[in-house]
């Protein structure tokens, strides 16, 4: 029965020196070629078929940038059959005859055998051989029946990174790159950290950006009709670039000064009427549902404590982001009060001043939101009850303030607070008075129709 050469033995055998040597012939051709085909058989099957298994399993072995090995050890690789010779037991200890009769090609065979066993030996403890990787393939496999049960237990030098996360000291050296090598491109992209869209924060540049700008910087009616229609006609509209249009609205709403606001909405307003008589409803209603996001999520970025923007007693404004804050409280009021907003959007955001009504700012914010959403805020069916419910609400929520309750460090006197508050009830108070039934009874329609975009203003006309 003919099995493989047990190299170990080999080189136990041949350790001692030998008596009376002759010196070694020139290896032929013929010798080369049948020691790296006894060599490649013998010893390196189960390392070939190793690294073949590497290749064909690791993700990036296509574009690998480490040296290859020698590709004549995978022609051999590709037919992984064994030379057998006939099992006999030599023992040469104690027998320097019979060592002295070996062939000289014999012994040639067997010192190669050891030299490349001893430098196999150093590449499996993790040696410094400029022929091997610096790193083994972590997506390497190693089945059962590529073990050798007389191996010396494997201990690594170093502990293997998790999956996720690359070792921070390890390193290629330049001699382990292949400078023919395909660059690397990656099997997955790293996912980027969702976050919060950001506004569009440079001018655009299109045709209707300088009308825009004539429209809501004057406040003559004639002026900002004629610029509402050539607004609407400089371009051929889609949701998008009316989305853009609705957030200058909002900018410009936020950084007007009180009196100029007027005009901002009055434009918005020519502009919104505009798009219904060229392009019909849905044009319009677009435009103001792009408002409403813009005016509303604005609104709760500024006011809102649970965002990072907030204003409050931990994350203090400036003196021109509260004014800018109060513009565009005032700024959605007057959207309201020309049919801009729905009742619903108006209501959110009085429920976000009342519920985090702990300094004097909240109570200038809530001060300029109901006056200038006006006395329509609180039309229709339980209109009265509406503002009883807000009133004890609010002012229960205010009496909690202490002096000098400010974001800002401003200091007041209490009785500064409760001027605040009486005039906001007052206020609301006189709201309460019955009105005219046909008033009474085309509130009640106006507000049975809900929180529509579109509403009417007959009511507002007629008054």
């Amino acid at each position: 029965m003919a099995i493989k050469l047990d190299l170990t033995e080999l080189n136990r055998m041949f350790d001692k020196p030998s008596m009376g040597r002759p010196s070694p012939q020139v290896q032929t051709p013929g010798d080369q070629a049948w020691l790296e085909q006894f060599f490649a058989r013998v010893h390196l099957t189960e390392s070939l078929n190793f690294r073949q298994s590497t290749l064909e399993l690791s993700p990036s072995s296509s574009n690998s940038t480490l040296i290859d090995h020698d590709d004549a050890f995978l022609d051999y690789a590709k037919d992984p059959t064994f030379i057998e010779e006939p099992f006999f037991p030599l023992d040469t200890q104690g027998n320097p005859q019979l060592f002295s009769i070996m062939s000289e090609r014999s012994k040639y065979f067997v010192d190669e055998i050891s030299r490349r066993t001893e430098q196999r030996k150093a590449l499996s403890m993790n040696t410094d051989i400029s022929s091997c990787p610096s790193t083994p393939s972590p997506s390497s496999s190693i089945t059962s029946n590529t073990f050798n049960p007389n191996a010396i237990a494997f201990v690594p030098s170093y502990t293997h990174p998790a999956r996720s996360t690359p070792s921070p000291s390890s390193s290629i050296s330049s001699t382990s790159i292949n400078p023919n090598a395909a660059p690397f491109i990656p099997s997955y992209t790293p996912l980027v950290p969702a976050s919060i869209p950001g506004l569009i924060s440079e001018v655009p540049d299109d045709s209707w950006f300088p009308i825009f700008w004539e429209g809501v910087s004057t406040k003559e009616a004639n002026a900002q009709q004629l610029h509402a229609a050539a607004l609407v006609d400089s371009m051929e509209w889609e949701s998008e670039s009316l989305a853009v249009l609705s957030q200058h609205f909002c900018w410009k709403g936020a950084e007007g000064a009180a009196d100029e606001l007027g005009g901002v909405v009055s434009f918005a307003r020519l502009v919104h009427d505009c798009f219904r008589a060229t392009y019909g409803d849905w044009y319009a209603n677009c435009l103001t549902r792009h408002i409403r996001e813009c005016v509303v999520g604005h609104f709760k970025a500024c006011w809102k404590s649970e965002q990072p923007q907030a204003i409050t007693y931990a994350n203090p404004p400036s003196i021109s982001y509260l004014s800018s804050a109060l513009s565009l409280t005032t700024f959605v009021g007057d959207l309201y009060a020309q049919g801009l907003l729905p009742r619903s959007s108006i209501h959110h955001c009085i429920s976000i001043l009342v519920a985090e009504l702990n300094a004097i700012e909240h109570i200038h914010a809530i001060h300029l939101l109901v006056l200038h959403a006006n006395s329509r805020l609180w039309r229709g069916k339980d209109a009265n009850k509406a503002i009883k419910d807000f009133v004890a609400s609010f002012t229960q929520r205010a009496s909690c303030m202490g002096d000098d309750a400010s974001v800002m460090g401003n200091p007041f006197k209490k009785s500064e607070l409760r001027a605040w508050v009486k005039e906001i009830t007052d206020m609301l108070n006189r709201w309460q008075v019955p009105r005219r039934a046909s008033l009474d009874v085309a509130a009640s329609k106006e507000y049975a129709a809900g929180d529509k975009i579109v509403v009417g203003l007959q009511v507002g006309q007629r008054r």
